[in-house]
This record gives C-alpha cells, structure tokens and sequence, in this order.
C-alpha cells in the first residue's frame, strides 16, 4: 500500500511541478508579477519555481528507483545528485522573490537597478554553484536512464535533455532569455507529465 500511495504521489509531482514551472515561464515572459517592470522582481513567477521544483524532486526519487532497479549505481547516483541539487534547482527563483520583497520595502525600480547591476558572484553564491550542477546533471542522468531502462515513452528522454540544457542557458544571461525559459520548461513538462500519467495508471491496477 505504502509503494502504491508513493507511486501516486511521484505521479503527481512529475505532472503538476512541470506544469508550475511552465506557467512560472509564461508569466515572466509575458511581464505578469512585476510591479516595476524588472525581471528580478517577480513574486508570482518566483513562488511558483519554489513550489515547481520542489515537487519535482519527489518524482525524480521515485525515478532514481525505478532506474536503479536495472541500474543500480545510476540510480543511487541520480538519488543522490538529485536530493543535493534541490539547493541549486530553486536558486533562479531567488533573485525574483528578492526584488519582490525590496518593492515592498519601498525601493524603486532604478534602486533595484543600482543594486542588480553592481552584484558580483559573491562567496555564497560560489557555495551554491555545485548544487546547481548536480541539479542539471541528475536531469540529464535521468534521461539517460530512462533511455537505457526503457521506462518511458522513447521521446520522453531527449525531451528532458532539450529542456536540462535550455533552461540553464535561459537563466545564465544578464537578461533571462524569456523564449528558451518557455521553450524547456515546455520540454520538461512533454517530457515527465507521460511518465506521471503512466505512474498514475499503474497504482490503479
């Protein structure tokens, strides 16, 4: 009963943390959430990457399970990468939840600018850095298991990478590239809501 309920909930999480990343996407690149205008100050679009991310991790666990049953090492890597990564995995959202919170300070957009433009990568941020990588790389690892394993439908895998690879892209930029944003978040939700759907069926066996 217990595998069952967990499986559900896996299911769950691979179809509505997409989702919430995907509209996170939409609501940035149509300006929606900001009061000044600034990408970095985006209350909506940054609870929504907290929330998308952090459900996320629960169905990459159960993924990691299901890979290492025919790839033992692979999938404990995976759970580990993935669990340790979840840190760098909300980073992005930071920056939008930051900003939001000064405007609610009473800070103005060209303050907000002063003190965007003048950060540097600051020992913190150093610190988090390897956590985004591993975050990234268990997204990859996993699309490479699922190839190998044969546990999800054949287009799932590459779409997992298209989006592991455009989303960091999107967001390394001075200016996010709010199309690529959209285009991975898309990929990532075409890739895991099928995985999901099959997971939600198979408790109902």
């Amino acid at each position: 009963m217990y595998n069952n309920l967990y499986t559900k909930l896996a299911g769950i999480t691979l179809i509505v943390g997409p989702l919430l990343l995907f509209i996170a996407a939409l609501i940035a690149a149509a300006g929606i959430g900001t009061t000044t205008g600034r990408w970095y100050d985006n209350f909506p679009e940054g609870a929504l990457m907290i929330i998308g991310f952090a459900l996320l991790i629960i169905g990459l666990q159960a993924l990691s399970r299901l890979i290492g049953e025919s790839m033992p090492r692979l999938g404990i890597t995976i759970a580990i990468m993935s669990a340790f990564g979840i840190v760098g995995g909300i980073r992005p959202s930071y920056a939008r939840i930051e900003g939001a919170m000064m405007v609610t300070r009473g800070f103005t957009g060209e303050q907000l600018d002063r003190i965007h433009n003048a950060e540097t990568m600051t020992s913190s941020e150093l610190f988090i850095l390897p956590f985004v990588l591993c975050f990234f790389l268990s997204f990859l690892l996993i699309a490479f298991g699922l190839w190998r394993v044969k546990a999800a439908p054949r287009f799932a895998p590459f779409l997992l990478v298209i989006g592991s690879v455009l989303f960091p892209m999107a967001q390394a930029q001075a200016v996010p590239n709010f199309t690529l944003y959209v285009v991975a978040t898309a990929a990532w939700l075409l890739g895991y809501a099928p995985i999901g759907l099959a997971m939600l069926s198979a408790t109902k066996e």
